[in-house]
């Protein structure tokens, strides 16, 4: 299985390129199934910048949480233009709104206390970053 996609992940412009390939079966046996391939703590190497961790944690934040009426997202500069969403939890979609910089706060006042998931879609990539925060009263 090979995947490919192209990163914006910390600077702007030409984008990197991710390439992952998975090889199945055992000790160079493809005809060994049933194996699991787990991948985690990515990082690229910068040569101007050092190792960056490829984590959500560092791309976005959203806080405080729990929040009262101003949620704020401080997000890398690179996801200028994706869409943040907050979404309640049937699934429901409450706030949609385009990031123009970095950092933007969003009024949500008229949410009810609760639990609410927000998502942020990148528009390089199908994989959004996603997370939860808590609104109280």
């Amino acid at each position: 299985v090979e995947y490919t996609d192209t990163l914006h992940y910390l600077m702007p412009g030409e984008p990197d390129t991710l390439r992952l390939i998975f090889f199945g079966g055992r000790n160079d046996d493809p005809a060994k199934v049933g194996n699991t391939t787990w991948l985690d703590d990515v990082a690229f190497y910068y040569e101007t910048t050092g190792l960056v961790p490829l984590d959500a944690d560092d791309a976005v934040s959203v806080y405080p949480n729990p929040a009262n009426n101003i949620l704020h997202l401080k997000s890398s500069e690179a996801l200028a233009g994706s869409q943040f969403n907050i979404i309640d939890v049937t699934g429901k979609v409450l706030i949609s709104q385009s990031i123009e910089n970095a950092n933007v706060d969003f009024y949500i006042g008229n949410l009810a206390a609760g639990s609410y998931f927000y998502s942020v879609q990148p528009k390089t990539t199908h994989n959004p970053f996603t997370g939860m925060f808590s609104i109280t009263r």
